[in-house]
């Protein structure tokens, strides 16, 4: 969070983070598994049910994108106070 200048620590265990989040009335868990298909779409979004939260994002990619406008995504990173900027991933199996 320092790295990110941004005004929160984390309890180095997850049962920590849990009651942390449990009582600033964050019950709902973030994390998601999502699959796309030929034809799906996802626009650009957070997934945040509070104030509490991970600023850390996954994306993994279980099987080769055979469909050629699967092979990519984009990211975007937002600093306080500063420009956002956008990035292009190649997506690969594995």
């Amino acid at each position: 969070m320092e790295n990110l200048q941004l005004p929160a620590e984390y309890p180095d265990e997850l049962v920590r983070f849990l009651r942390l989040c449990h009582s600033g009335g964050q019950q709902r868990p973030t994390p998601l598994l999502l699959r796309y298909r030929e034809g799906d779409y996802n626009a650009l979004h957070q997934d945040l049910y509070g104030r509490i939260f991970f600023p850390f994002q996954v994306i993994c990619c279980l099987s080769q994108p055979e469909n050629s406008t699967w092979r990519r995504s984009s990211a975007v990173e937002q600093l306080p106070r500063a420009q956002s900027t956008g990035r292009v991933v190649r997506l690969v199996e594995g």
